[in-house]
């Protein structure tokens, strides 16, 4: 059980102090931060000189309040117009806001479904849907992808889930809903590495007739025969068919926005079993008759805090391996002894996760890595920026799901010098 001491930080933001009970921190309810339409039109952006930040000269003070308090619906409305002037004249709009723009054109889609499949992943995970939410968020702001090489990961869906994440949780589905997906019946997951898409993937390219590759779609992966991609396909003759059975199964279903949304929170939830110590499992959890205070749609059942350090660790090591509970620990001298238990974590919250992980260990810079122990005591090197994407991605997971117009509760900590450049004092 958690600790009676209260679990808060304090912040400053506009030159005043704040304090944050992590037990009810200010967030938004899970339908509110899947993106929707805007429930008013879209602001007239068309004679404005950047569409991407500029407002119109007519704005009256309230509808600029209005907008500014729109944590998607603002940026929704200027990516239709950057894709209006995109359209009507091609190339002139830089092609990363235009890619921008299209996703959140299209992150609007099929909103009822996305918070469903959210609040039952969530709750048959026992996870917190605001961590599973803000994770969502951030691999594609809900915008329904195709297939991304992503450095050779080939993720794909709302999700972002690679072949060896999806296998994870499809080889744990009933034999009917393995027969529905073309799933093989029998497979090992180190058998079919995520690698194993790119023979299709590049056929895929081949069919994209002029559109950016991050166009891709599902039917670009459409009537690719075994004999087609066999010859990259490692393995004995039956080997490659199972292995490409898996493979199809993958192209054809993980764009499924309850299986996808359902196979990551398997995946979160398979790192946090396995990966984050017992003593933060134990801490930030309600005690008895407490729970999260904003009415949502439906309650989590979790029995934790709605950012809980301990999911967002899981978070965070999907993106860079388990290592990143070695990062932690050196960031605050722990040792395994100290995150067996839960008074370590008395006061560790989300915001001090990202400090301890930016802060940990010491720059190398002949080999541009942080040197650290870890939890054995065994040196490692960890990359600069692995580290600090690590802390960034965390924070932005928290920042996804809070409130408009409140202090940040997190903030990523290399500022304005970014993760390609080393600040004197970390």
């Amino acid at each position: 059980m958690r600790s009676t001491v209260l679990l808060c930080f304090v912040v400053f933001w506009s030159g005043a102090v704040f304090a944050t009970d992590w037990s009810q921190p200010p967030l938004l309810c899970i339908e509110e931060v899947v993106p929707r339409v805007p429930d008013r039109p879209c602001l007239d952006l068309s004679k404005v000189a950047e569409p991407s930040k500029d407002f119109p000269a007519d704005i009256s003070e309230a509808d600029r309040k209005y907008w500014t308090s729109q944590k998607f619906g603002l940026g929704y409305c200027r990516s239709l117009e950057v894709l209006r002037r995109e359209e009507r004249t091609p190339g002139s709009q830089k092609p990363s806001l235009v890619e921008l723009s299209w996703m959140r054109a299209i992150a609007v889609n099929n909103y009822d479904t996305k918070v469903a499949a959210i609040y039952e992943a969530a709750l048959k995970y026992k996870m917190p849907p605001h961590v599973l939410t803000g994770a969502l968020y951030q691999e594609s702001i809900f915008a329904e992808l195709g297939v991304a090489n992503d450095g050779g990961n080939f993720s794909c869906g709302v999700a972002q889930i690679n072949l060896t994440e999806w296998c994870n949780w499809a080889n744990k589905q009933s034999a009917a809903k393995k027969a529905e997906m073309g799933w093989p019946a029998k497979v090992a997951c180190s058998e079919v590495p995520s690698a194993l898409i790119k023979p299709f993937y590049q056929i895929a390219l081949s069919r994209l007739n002029g559109l950016p590759e991050y166009r891709l779609q599902p039917e670009h992966f459409e009537d690719i025969p075994f004999d087609q991609v066999s010859a990259d396909i490692s393995g004995t003759f039956e080997q490659k068919q199972i292995r490409y059975q898996a493979a199809r199964s993958f192209l054809d279903h993980c764009g499924s926005l309850v299986d996808a949304i359902t196979a990551k929170a398997n995946e979160l939830s398979v790192l946090y079993t396995g990966f984050v110590p017992k003593g933060l499992k134990d801490s930030e959890r309600y005690m008895v008759g407490e729970k999260f205070g904003r009415q949502c749609l439906q309650e989590s059942s979790s029995g934790t805090y709605p950012l809980h350090t301990g999911w967002m660790l899981a978070v965070g090591s999907y993106n860079a391996g388990p290592r990143a509970v070695d990062i932690m620990a050196a960031g605050k001298n722990w040792t395994r002894a100290d995150v067996a238990q839960a008074s370590t974590f008395a006061g560790f919250n989300p915001k001090e996760l990202v400090s301890a992980i930016y802060k940990a260990g010491t720059y190398n810079k002949e080999i541009d890595a942080v040197e650290m122990n870890d939890l054995s005591g065994k040196p490692i090197r960890v990359k600069w920026m692995k580290m600090c994407v690590l802390q960034r991605h965390i924070a932005r997971v928290v920042q996804h799901v809070t409130q408009p117009g409140v202090p940040v509760l997190a903030d990523t900590l290399e500022g304005s010098l970014g993760c390609n450049v080393i600040p004197n004092e970390r």
